[in-house]
């Protein structure tokens, strides 16, 4: 049984099992993982089996399904035989880009750890699953791993009278980061930018996007090695606004996702996190 903190859905197991050749019986072995569930009890959710021969070996590549919104706690390898067997594990690992949806599970709040609080508040009484606010600059509700790479993170964020609102990918910590952001300019001109955060930031690509509070918005935000990709649409209606923008100099290569909100407040029910063209 090893911690696993790291693993997320949309991401595969690997792991190699052996039977001692000595072992007078056969003996199964399963992958499980375990994850958080009503009440915050630990639930067990069981991978593909294996029965292995005295002296037999076995390949894992389990691909882990979406469990609803819970953090996946521990990964294991449970035993059975009929009489005393040795079974070696000779390597356990994960790999892969996520594929799953952040929701409100239908019960308990552990779920909510799996987020990093850059923010003033990450409002657990809310009506929204996500309710974050920043009383002033920059804030970002993050998770996520430095080993996600190519992928794209997608919500229907509302916004509450905030400066700036959107989504980070490949996040890297609270300056470290490309996001897709709609701001209010000095002038009041609404906007749509991918900046780059890295010893500052930059603006890799901007149009003009007229948005108003309380309404809702789609927003996408793919990062594809060095090309990033975003779209906006106002929810169920009017065109979708497309920016692209290549980043060559230093680019950051890895990381995880955030909501992110500039003085003020912004909400959403669900953030999804895909491989790339799903």
């Amino acid at each position: 049984l090893l911690a696993a903190p790291t693993l997320y859905a949309g991401q595969t197991i690997h792991a190699r099992v052996e039977a001692d050749s000595d072992n007078h019986s056969s003996a199964t072995a399963q992958l499980f993982i375990r994850v958080y569930a009503a009440n915050d009890q630990l639930a067990t959710i069981s991978g593909p089996s294996i029965t292995l021969a005295a002296g037999g070996e076995h390949q894992f590549d389990w691909k882990i399904s979406d469990t609803g919104g819970q953090p996946i706690a521990q990964v294991g390898i449970a035993l059975r035989s009929a009489e005393a067997a040795t079974i070696y594990l000779d390597t356990l690992s994960w790999d892969g880009e996520p594929d799953l949806l952040f929701v409100r599970p239908e019960a308990g709040e552990v779920w909510r750890r799996a987020w990093v609080e850059g923010v003033d508040s990450y409002d657990r009484w809310g009506t929204e699953a996500f309710r974050i606010i920043q009383n002033d600059g920059r804030g970002l509700l993050m998770t996520g791993t430095s080993e996600w790479r190519n992928y794209a993170v997608a919500a229907t964020l509302t916004p509450h009278l905030c400066d700036a609102f959107g989504l980070a990918a490949r996040v890297q910590g609270l300056k470290r980061q490309y996001a897709l952001l709609l701001i209010r300019t000095e002038s009041g001109l609404g906007m749509a930018r991918i900046i780059k955060a890295l010893d500052g930031e930059r603006v890799l690509a901007e149009a003009t996007f007229d948005w108003s509070f309380g309404t809702p918005y789609d927003l996408r935000l793919e990062v594809d090695g060095a090309q990033l990709r975003g779209s906006i649409q106002e929810t169920g209606a009017g065109p979708i606004l497309r920016l692209a923008a290549v980043d060559l100099i230093d680019p950051l290569v890895s990381g995880g996702i955030a909501l992110v909100v500039d003085t003020g407040r912004v909400a959403t029910e669900a953030v999804a996190v895909r491989p790339l063209g799903i």
